[in-house]
């Protein structure tokens, strides 16, 4: 098929799968009165010579007569899959019938038409409709397809840079901790270790996410869930902010109903989930302020709290950072210090896990976050 300038209609090849001799000879005389349009039409008589017809080659259009003998051209139309049918099908009815309209579009149709009520002016409208979006769809799938590979692309690109970036600033946030921590150190090589120990770790986190990010896009994500110690947990996740928290003068505190409270879920997911909103909280805790965890159990699940006494965070904020995609630029460009990207991330862990997520915040009132953990949920794909 080709289309040309002036929207042409040269070189067509028509199937019509029709039982009625006479439907047969007045539909080719309405192609016959088109202009510009040259055809070749083929035509099958039966549901089985039909079905073989539109199996040896594709057309640029069919039209399938409802009624073809003791079968539904809907067979036909369902029997090679609709839309994804290589070639696309124009239903012929015998009267109008809303109803059998509506089935066929639903079949996966491009229109329908009334036998006795079409002229050659209605049969061009729906061939020029019929290629015009049979057209548009594959630019459609092209376009998705392009976008797909470009995506994948990028994805590679973040994971193969993450880990080519993490590798030397693990030893240089490693040797500037010792140098921190050694005892014989000048008073002001700590502090400077102290300030790159902190950059690094800043640096790191923010190649974690990126890396987490280009998993969590690429679908690669990997889902382990078990039983996991929340006490073992918090204390990991304190572990990894403590420097933070401590530049700010910042005392993180965790209790527990007991200390064998159990969360099910995917470990590495579970533990940044926890850095990232203590992380949070520190960005928006005063000097000297507090942050507090807490958990608690029952049949159904595992609940976390965690509040701080800092200065809140805007609803506005919020709700950008939570709707964020992961390359949505909200994630990066809300108002408080680019939290959008870290609870970005935990969003999307909390959906993984089939999770629920309540955070309240008050500007000068600090901010709560409530999350509750099903026991043994099937994970989610994220989209």
């Amino acid at each position: 098929m080709q289309f040309l300038q002036r929207e042409k209609l040269q070189d067509l090849s028509i199937a019509l799968i029709e039982d009625d001799l006479v439907d047969y000879h007045w539909i080719g005389g309405l192609l016959k009165r088109i202009p510009e349009l040259t055809c070749n039409c083929t035509w099958a008589k039966s549901f089985e010579e039909g079905e073989a017809l539109l199996n040896d080659k594709p057309y640029d259009i069919a039209f399938v007569d409802h009624a073809i003998g003791a079968h539904s051209g809907l067979d036909i139309v369902r029997l090679f899959g609709g839309r994804k049918s290589q070639t696309p099908m124009v239903m012929l009815t015998g009267a109008s019938n809303r109803e059998l309209d509506l089935e066929a579009l639903d079949a996966g149709v491009y229109d329908f038409l009334e036998k006795g009520a079409i002229g050659s002016n209605e049969l061009e409208r729906t061939i020029r409709y019929t290629l015009k979006t049979r057209q548009l769809e594959k630019e459609l799938r092209d376009a998705k397809e392009i976008a797909e590979k470009a995506n994948k692309a990028k994805s590679n690109f973040l994971s193969h840079l993450s880990h080519d970036l993490k590798t030397p600033l693990n030893a240089i946030v490693g040797f500037a901790e010792l140098i921190a921590m050694k005892k014989t150190a000048h008073d002001t090589s700590k502090k400077y270790a102290g300030q790159i120990y902190s950059s690094g770790r800043h640096l790191s986190d923010m190649i974690e996410d990126l890396l987490t990010l280009s998993y969590l896009d690429a679908q690669k994500e990997e889902y382990s869930p078990s039983h996991y110690s929340i006490k073992t947990l918090f204390e990991e996740a304190i572990k990894l902010t403590n420097y933070c928290a401590l530049e700010k003068n910042i005392r993180i505190r965790a209790s527990f109903a007991t200390n064998d409270v159990m969360i099910y879920g995917d470990k590495k997911a579970l533990r940044r989930i926890l850095v990232n909103l203590i992380g949070v909280a520190i960005k928006h805790s005063r000097q000297g302020g507090s942050i507090y965890l807490s958990s608690a159990s029952d049949t159904l699940g595992t609940s976390i709290l965690l509040s701080d006494d800092g200065d809140g965070i805007t609803q506005t904020t919020i709700e950008e950072a939570l709707k964020a995609g992961p390359y949505n630029q909200d994630a990066y460009t809300t108002t408080s210090n680019g939290i959008g990207l870290s609870l970005s991330i935990v969003s999307q862990y909390v959906k993984m896990h089939n999770a629920r997520m309540l955070l309240e915040s008050e500007e000068a009132g600090g901010t709560l976050i409530k999350l509750f953990f099903p026991n043994k949920s099937e994970p989610q794909h994220l989209s």
